[in-house]
């Protein structure tokens, strides 16, 4: 059992022999962090934000709005008959006409999607504002809604998107000698024929909110089969014994089945640049709200809303806002996140799984794309260092499922045994800045960061399943090029859940990079640098406030901390002693645990400058 960490807690430690942890490779950090500044000029027509970097150069990222250009075409579209053919033809009139405005009329527009079709493609558009005026969207089925292709400048705008089928549903498990039931609250569309549930999670208090940790249970791999057993009662199998009767839970019912929002490039064509959101709102969606797959540089979404407030359960069945491979220059400012049933904000960026061939090229499983001849590629080992840098002259997919391909990179210096990892440095999420978000009442880590030149400031979390906000590079995942030169100031956070990680303690603000076991554990270098957390407010947390492992260069000053809570969980988790703290986390892992609640391994870490924190 994971247990709630106290922070009343200064273990001696006489006579501590910590080896010197492996730093950063310099070359990386140099390659990783080479441009702050975002290449985009002083322009009216861009959404920008600047921050001095904690290496002390000028950052930035912008974002171009769409040109407009006098007397653009301006393509009116009505509701009521084919919508998606309706849509998609405006959109082919603005693509040949270089541009110009689709401006939805007011109203209801139903389009049907599937798993494998999406709703509504637009594909080589460019300077195109897509002017929702208030018109609904709804998709009917699970699948894509919306995806964006190979176009630059293009601007989403008061559109609110949905889906008739809700993902996730709230009720309450009801145990009879016979059966065990799980009976849906009213006023919830009632799951179909053939529906299967992929995860539950307990749902705590009258606002049905997340706990985290111990507290869901995952069947992705064995999902159980709904079976109706009269009114909106449906049986259910292998149910955990945890779970007893009157316990009130969440039900997913699709495993990341479509997302409400997608920008996604198609290989061998122009890539995305400058896909702007704004005043966007996606009410529910069986996978993510946003999900970013592929694209080039520029990407904002802003004054938007994700999810439902005041919902019973999680709407959106999956992270709010993920983005998995872009190049830079990304801009999440002024929204409100809530009922996320996964991350809030996940930045990712691509981790390639490598492993060396007899014949020369690398073998490689590129989950999505990337590595494309011609990129810029960077080569680690299987603790994340760094071994090389070289561009890709060659792939070649190999047949099958599973994205595999041999690639050929042109690099010296280094054995191609050593090789475990590659990164695409095209894809490395440079320049973002997550900024005055509001993110409550979600199954969710709030905001994950893991990429170079990054700013998360003034941010609000309010009753957050897991941790708040995650500095992490992950060889599990298979995502995160290290956060460097990032600053994570004047956040607010107000309620957090237990997390589980192996080898470090939980705690509101985490940063650390994992390995590929399972569980995976802590790496040994340092794989995140030049750090700065300062002013953050942190209340309500059940376990630790800052933990800090896998880091080099870290400023930790002027953060407030209040006093734990007892953790919520169906077992009734309290707060540990300190022999359960140190069984709970291991030895190595628990010695550095002060007064301010701040956790620093040093194993892992360099250089860490904490000072002017308090417990409040």
């Amino acid at each position: 059992m994971v247990v709630a960490v106290p922070v009343m807690v200064v273990l001696a430690v006489g006579g501590l022999d910590a080896p010197e942890p492996q730093g950063i490779a310099p070359q990386w950090r140099t390659l990783a962090t080479a441009a702050p500044a975002s290449p985009v000029a002083g322009d009216p027509d861009v959404l920008r934000e600047n921050w001095v970097a904690p290496d002390g150069r000028a950052a930035s990222v912008a974002v171009a709005l769409p040109r407009a250009k006098p007397g653009g075409l301006v393509v009116q579209v009505v509701p009521g008959g084919n919508d998606a053919a309706a849509i998609e033809a405006a959109a082919a009139r603005l693509r040949a006409a270089g541009g110009g405005v689709l401006a939805m009329t007011p109203g209801l527009y139903r389009i049907p999607v599937t798993p494998d079709r999406a709703g509504v493609t637009l594909q080589g558009l460019r300077d195109v504002t897509i002017a929702g005026n208030g018109a609904i969207v709804q998709f009917d089925g699970w699948g894509r809604g919306l995806v964006i292709r190979n176009s630059s400048r293009v601007a989403v705008r008061g559109l609110s998107f949905g889906y008739t089928q809700p993902a996730v549903l709230a009720g309450t498990v009801r145990r009879t000698a016979a059966a065990t039931l799980l009976d849906f609250d009213d006023g919830q569309q009632l799951p179909t024929a053939g529906a299967q549930a992929y995860q539950l999670s307990v749902l705590f208090g009258a606002q049905g909110l997340y706990g985290g940790g111990r507290s869901r249970y995952i069947f992705y791999r064995d999902p159980r089969v709904l079976t109706p057993a009269g009114g909106r009662r449906y049986a259910i199998e292998g149910l955990p014994a945890q779970l007893p009767d009157g316990t009130r839970v969440a039900v997913k019912l699709t495993a990341y089945l479509g997302s409400a929002l997608v920008v996604g490039d198609s290989p061998g064509q122009p890539v995305s640049n400058d896909i702007v959101f704004d005043h966007v709102t996606v009410r529910n969606s069986p996978g993510m709200g946003l999900f970013v797959e592929r694209m080039g540089r520029g990407l904002a979404v802003v004054a938007s809303h994700f999810g439902v407030p005041g919902a019973s359960a999680a709407t959106i069945a999956y992270d709010g806002l993920h983005v998995s491979g872009v190049a830079g220059d990304i801009l999440l400012r002024d929204n409100q996140i809530t009922r996320t049933g996964d991350d809030a904000i996940n930045l990712a960026s691509p981790l390639f799984e490598a492993s060396a061939t007899p014949q020369g090229p690398l073998t490689v499983r590129l989950r999505g794309g990337g590595l494309s001849p011609g990129a810029e590629a960077a080569l680690f080992d299987a603790e994340l260092s760094y071994l090389a840098r070289g561009t890709v002259t060659g792939r070649e997919m190999v047949p099958g499922p599973g994205a595999v391909a041999h690639v050929q990179i042109a690099a010296s210096g280094f054995r191609a045994a050593d090789v475990r990892y590659v990164r695409d440095l095209g894809l490395l999420g440079n320049r973002y800045a997550i900024v005055n978000n509001a993110i409550g009442a979600c199954e969710c880590h709030a905001i994950l960061a893991q990429g170079p030149n990054g700013l998360v400031r003034g941010n609000r979390m309010t009753d957050i399943g897991f941790n708040a906000i995650k500095v992490v590079t992950s060889a599990f995942w298979k995502e995160g090029a290290g956060a460097q030169n990032l600053i994570v100031e004047d956040n607010v956070i107000a309620g957090t859940g237990e997390d589980v990680r192996r080898d470090i303690v939980a705690a509101a603000i985490m940063v650390y990079a994992e390995g590929a076991g399972t569980p995976p554990g802590l790496l040994p270098a340092s794989v995140h640098a030049g750090l700065i957390l300062r002013r953050n407010r942190i209340a309500g947390r059940v376990q630790g406030c800052i933990s800090i492992a896998s880091a080099t260069n870290v400023v930790i000053e002027r953060n407030a901390c209040g006093r734990p809570v007892q953790a919520q969980s169906v077992e009734g988790a309290v707060g540990a002693s300190l022999p359960e703290v140190v069984q709970a986390i291991g030895v190595k892992a628990s010695h550095m645990f002060d007064r301010s609640a701040v956790w620093i391994d040093p194993y892992t870490t360099k250089n860490i400058h904490s000072a002017d924190n308090a417990e409040q």
